[in-house]
């Protein structure tokens, strides 16, 4: 698997932060570098808010999200509501500070579920059965999954 590094998408300034090994991050247009990404990359990122600002500082890097190009159907908020008319957008507006950014592009959970490209490994419930133990601190592991 390639390991992609992608830069905030919110400016077009030349990164200040470093890299590993004091190397400046290299800068790339996001239409170039959304071409070159395939499911399956991973891809880090710097959002600016306080709080992911914060998570940055506390892992001493400059990165602080990370995702996985998965396959699905790309949309865009406005593409979305429109043909759910009915969503509520409480959330989106709270979210996006009153600003949602209609024309930006997406990938649903929905669409991702629904590809044909997805292997689905396990759909069901996870059921936590308070009467088996799966570990003993005086005994260590009880062996009941293995």
């Amino acid at each position: 698997m390639d390991l992609k590094v992608v830069m905030p998408m919110k400016t077009n300034a030349a990164p200040t932060m470093l890299a590993g090994r004091g190397s400046k991050l290299p800068v790339q247009m996001r239409r170039e570098l959304e071409d070159t990404l395939r499911a399956g990359d991973i891809v880090f990122t710097r959002i600016s808010g306080t709080p992911f600002r914060q998570i940055a500082d506390a892992t001493g890097t400059w990165t602080n999200h990370v995702g996985i190009v998965v396959i699905g159907e790309v949309t865009t908020f406005r593409a979305l509501f429109e043909r759910n008319p009915e969503a509520d957008l409480r959330l989106w507006k709270a979210w996006y500070f009153g600003r949602i950014p209609w024309e930006r592009a997406t990938l649903t959970p929905g669409s991702l579920y629904a590809s044909p490209s997805l292997k689905v490994v396990f759909d069901g419930t996870v059921h936590r059965d308070r009467h088996v133990r799966l570990f003993s601190r005086r005994n260590g592991p009880t062996g009941a999954h293995k």
